[in-house]
């Protein structure tokens, strides 16, 4: 009984969760209206809440640029090697190839990368970086089809971008009400009081 009650609860409040991540990128969206070559970000919100809740598949896949990815050099990760930290191949060293050498595996740098959080410079000239952790139940982000191009490479079409805000708050609103209904009748439920 009470995993039917905390499930529809926790439907619900994954249901906030999205909207408030949407309701981030849309204002991202805005704020950035006027920034040269800013891409809009969205998601689909459906597909997130059905994979939020379990009721369908969370693969990670690629997005946006990283769909047409390639590897030009024997040291480059896989495109979803970081996903896969440890099952992707591993890279090359980029000192055996210049030498012209036999190619000597290099400590995978997804391994690398899964064990402490830190991408291996293999090369003086890489600047040192740090994973970029999101949270592993958000929702894949994909950049807006251009509706009207701009000269500067910006996407935002503020027009679009603030009526979807306003209808991701009314959304947003109603799905509290709802939680707080829900809430209220267990409580009164609980208590054995009649509304």
């Amino acid at each position: 009984m009470f995993d039917k009650l905390g499930s529809s609860l926790d439907a619900n409040a994954q249901a906030l969760r999205l909207r408030a991540d949407r309701q981030k990128a849309l204002a991202a969206n805005i704020a950035n209206a006027d920034t040269p070559n800013y891409k809009a970000v969205d998601f689909d919100f459906g597909k997130a809440l059905a994979a939020a809740t379990g009721r369908g598949t969370n693969r990670p896949t690629p997005a946006g640029p990283a769909a047409n990815l390639a590897g030009t050099g024997p040291v480059h990760l896989p495109v979803l090697a970081l996903a896969r930290a440890g099952q992707g191949a591993s890279p090359v060293s980029a000192a055996a190839t210049e030498s012209g050498g036999a190619a000597a595996a290099a400590p995978s740098t997804a391994t690398v990368l899964a064990a402490t959080g830190r991408l291996a410079r293999t090369d003086a000239g890489h600047l040192a970086g740090t994973l970029s952790t999101a949270a592993p139940d958000a929702p894949a982000m994909k950049y807006r089809s251009v509706t009207q191009p701009s000269i500067d490479g910006n996407t935002v079409d503020s027009d679009v971008e603030q009526a979807r805000f306003a209808d991701n708050t009314l959304r947003y609103e109603a799905s509290l009400r709802f939680l707080n209904g829900q809430i209220k009748t267990l409580t009164s439920a609980i208590s054995g009081q009649q509304s």
